[in-house]
């Protein structure tokens, strides 16, 4: 799910849309389909809820997007998209930055993503719920995230300048 990433040469293998494809049985079909848009768009991040009818994608445009998913047929496509998490208010006023990179979501829909402002966690709804700015240099992003169950639940991720991973437990209130 890579985004292009500003390349506009034919011969570099990149082309003007980036896509998420679903594979089933040998059958592989497109799922998302977004333009490129001068290297801005292009889902990165992807992420399916608990009920795997909800994909989840992070965008190079610094939003996150969610996806309905119809599994009914031989392959899984996507029915509707609309921006889940928009941090245009928060660029704009708040200083927030970076693009849309890793995600996750947890046994219980809570959705981490990594977005413009750091680790972002909302709730299945997207509502914000938490922030988390690792002590990074300006410009630097979180890139990518992990949550593991057991025995005690942490959630793990990265920052890219300077390189350093991060752990912290969860704990639901």
């Amino acid at each position: 799910t890579d985004p292009n990433f500003r390349s506009t040469n034919p011969s570099s293998g990149k082309v003007s849309t980036t896509s998420v494809y679903a594979a089933r049985n040998g059958t592989v079909v497109k799922m998302i389909d977004v333009p490129n848009n001068n290297g801005v768009g292009g889902p990165n991040g992807i992420a399916f809820s608990p009920s795997e009818n909800v994909l989840y994608t992070t965008h190079a445009d610094g939003n996150a997007y969610k996806n309905i998913i119809d599994r009914s047929g031989a392959v899984p496509v996507a029915l509707t998209t609309q921006i889940f998490f928009n941090t245009t208010y928060y660029q704009n006023n708040m200083g927030w930055y970076g693009h849309g990179d890793g995600m996750k979501v947890d046994s219980e829909g809570y959705v981490y993503m990594s977005l413009p402002g750091g680790l972002i966690v909302t709730d299945p709804q997207g509502t914000l719920l938490a922030r988390v700015q690792p002590n990074l240099v300006a410009q630097s992003v979180v890139t990518n995230i992990w949550i593991a169950a057991t025995p005690k639940p942490y959630l793990y991720f990265v920052g890219n300048m300077p390189p350093k991973a991060y752990r912290l437990a969860l704990k639901r209130v």
